[in-house]
């Protein structure tokens, strides 16, 4: 969830920073400037991500086509994702 908000902020931050800059706006949201500029760091450069960042992408790639390959199942549950991925050989 903190991720989330930090997408957020960073967003808007983006959106007003021309009017205001970024540690004027960053003083009244509860968001440090310096995890603003990393939060932009890494979406310029992905070597700056964390390992378990990256792979987590990569996780999430692999679990929406194990879901959208058991839409038409009745039991498309975590359960059977996990299952699905740990018996695929790709």
């Amino acid at each position: 969830m903190a991720a989330y908000r930090v997408v957020v902020m960073a967003r808007f931050i983006d959106d007003h920073r021309a009017t205001y800059g970024v540690e004027p706006i960053c003083a009244v949201l509860p968001i440090a400037p310096s995890t603003y500029f990393l939060y932009r760091a890494q979406q310029q450069d992905d070597s700056q991500r964390s390992v378990r960042a990256r792979r987590d992408d990569d996780l999430r790639v692999k679990i929406r086509q194990v879901r959208v390959s058991l839409a038409g199942c009745f039991r498309s549950g975590l359960m059977r994702v996990c299952f699905v991925s740990k018996n695929k050989t790709t």
